[in-house]
């Protein structure tokens, strides 16, 4: 189960940019354009207010992740990696983070089952922190859920959530049972989020890509990386993810 986060109004910056515009990883106008909206939004300045608290709470030593991450070799790979990143003056909580990824987790998201230039990427939110994560990763209660989908414009998509019982969720459009075609905000990401609720075991996130709409019941599904069948000419990207209460 989970509940949607929905953006409050087309115009506002989704949950993604605010999250890049917070980390200070925006260009200068695309920053500037985010801030001159938050300065007359009032429910995206409660957003940007709850970052500023969540993020506040996670103090973030560089040196002494350094240390843990050299400890664990290989060293000078990684150390000398973001010793360039502290040249380009990447904050320290992004240089963390980044830490995390590169030294946990391979380039290659999701799993691909069939073939077409299709992309799928899924961000998670935890304790104030953003990151990509990548199939088969750990995921907790309340994380909420982003997805960035790369499909040529006018296509069909649907993302369905599979638990290991066999019991199915359509994450995108959020509770329907009919596709819609790609709608992203503006930079890039779906519009709205997932709240993730309590449930405990694996789950398995498919996207489903077509040329023409699609329901729900033309889809054959199931539990595990392959348990999702469309129509021919369909592509299909899973993506498992741990879930813990």
């Amino acid at each position: 189960m989970f509940e949607t986060v929905p953006t409050p109004t087309p115009s506002c910056p989704s949950e993604l940019l605010l999250d890049r515009w917070h980390l200070g990883e925006l260009e200068p106008s695309r920053a500037a354009t985010v801030e001159a909206h938050l300065a007359g939004c009032p429910d995206c300045s409660e957003r940007r207010d709850a970052r500023d608290a969540g993020f506040a709470a996670l103090p973030v030593d560089a040196d002494r992740l350094f240390a843990k991450i050299e400890a664990a070799g290989p060293r000078r790979p990684v150390r000398d990696f973001f010793d360039r990143l502290r040249d380009w003056r990447i904050p320290a909580l992004v240089v963390a983070t980044a830490a995390a990824v590169f030294v946990l987790a391979p380039r290659e998201q999701g799993i691909r089952t069939k073939g077409g230039d299709v992309g799928f990427r899924v961000f998670r939110e935890h304790a104030g922190q953003v990151e990509e994560k990548v199939s088969g990763a750990a995921f907790a209660a309340r994380d909420r859920l982003r997805f960035d989908v790369k499909a040529s414009e006018g296509s069909q998509i649907m993302i369905l959530g599979v638990e290991e019982s066999g019991e199915v969720y359509t994450y995108y459009p959020a509770g329907l049972d009919r596709s819609d075609r790609v709608r992203r905000t503006s930079d890039g990401a779906l519009s709205g989020a997932i709240e993730l609720d309590d449930y405990d075991g694996r789950e398995w996130l498919h996207l489903v890509r077509c040329d023409d709409a699609f329901a729900r019941a033309d889809l054959i599904t199931g539990p595990g990386p392959k348990g999702v069948e469309a129509p021919a000419g369909c592509d299909v990207r899973a993506f498992e993810i741990q879930r813990q209460r």
